[in-house]
């Protein structure tokens, strides 16, 4: 008798604070099991995939370049190596982007203008025609939680940009995907980071509960699209 095809996706989990959110949901109203990896947790990155039909990486506090600090990025870096190779579709949100620019030999430096809070995303004229995002196009005042950014890695589609960050999401091959802002957010995930990193506030003109005061105003048209983008990548994991 022929075996079930697995359904499963591998998510990196790098925070308590940072779940798949919105993503999650949808993955799972399309069908598939998350297989979730903690490294908060201490769990180990696999060398590869070898059931998942693709790899979903999340954000984190750290930065991309924190190797020696967190040798997992490292891992993580490899896995993306063979991940693209095979390849099977990728996502990486915020870290996840940083460490997916990495691994398609970008770099990652400090942004000359951190970002955090609601801010505006505005579309390129590729993502017109780009399969996740077209029929999309505009501006988006979405959540974002980061301090670095990355050059566009050779070959890759730029499909978004915000006043302070040239490159808010960009496409490599046909399904690898990065989006630097957090489009998974839901109300319990913004108060989750905007407690859990508030720290990051103490030099900035940014109080905490205006962050989160303001998630209801901008949340159902990030839930919109966000639930849109989802649905279309989870059918590019066949």
């Amino acid at each position: 008798m022929k075996s079930k095809q697995t359904r499963s996706v591998c998510v990196i989990q790098h925070s308590a604070a940072e779940p798949a959110g919105l993503l999650a949901q949808v993955l799972e109203e399309e069908g598939w099991d998350l297989r979730v990896i903690r490294t908060y947790r201490h769990e180990a990155i696999p060398d590869r995939l070898d059931s998942d039909r693709g790899l979903v990486i999340l954000g984190g506090p750290m930065s991309a370049n924190d190797r020696e600090r967190c040798p997992f990025l490292e891992q993580e870096r490899k896995l993306l190596a063979g991940v693209l190779a095979q390849p099977l579709p990728v996502l990486g949100i915020c870290l996840g982007s940083q460490l997916l620019a990495a691994a398609l030999g970008s770099t990652v430096v400090p942004n000359t203008r951190r970002e955090f809070g609601w801010h505006e995303v505005r579309f390129r004229k590729a993502a017109a025609s780009d399969p996740l995002w077209q029929g999309l196009t505009g501006n988006l005042t979405a959540f974002h939680w980061h301090t670095d950014r990355f050059e566009l890695p050779e070959g890759a589609v730029s499909l978004a940009w915000s006043d302070r960050t040239d490159c808010q999401s960009f496409r490599w091959g046909k399904s690898a995907y990065g989006i630097l802002f957090h489009l998974e957010s839901d109300q319990r995930h913004v108060e989750r980071m905007t407690r859990a990193f508030q720290a990051e506030l103490f030099d900035t003109d940014q109080h905490p509960d205006d962050i989160v005061g303001a998630a209801p105003e901008y949340l159902p048209k990030v839930e919109r699209v966000g639930r849109e983008i989802f649905r279309r990548w989870a059918k590019m994991l066949g």
